[in-house]
């Protein structure tokens, strides 16, 4: 139930990921150097890969369903605690 709730904030999440990381090349395109890195003196071209953004893509994917079974979790665990509580009274 919990994974349900949060399925639109990982559309979200993953869209908006995406979204970014294909429009940062077009964005920012040639005034990233990254010959430095390699050791070429001329700037090197920014090429998207499939796999990286699936990767990415599904490492955030994994990370939104854990926070909310942590979050679901912890929620739960202090619930029990307050009901017991309550018959103190």
């Amino acid at each position: 139930m919990v994974l349900l709730e949060s399925v639109p904030l990982l559309i979200v999440t993953v869209a908006g990921g995406l979204l970014a990381a294909l429009a940062l090349p077009a964005a920012v395109g040639s005034a990233l150097n990254l010959g430095v890195f390699i050791g070429s003196g001329g700037a090197q071209p920014v090429q998207l890969g499939l796999l990286p953004l699936a990767l990415a893509a599904g490492g955030t994917a994994l990370l939104v369903i854990l926070t909310a079974a942590g979050q679901a979790g912890t929620a739960m665990r202090g619930s029990a605690t307050t009901a017991l509580r309550k018959g103190e009274d």
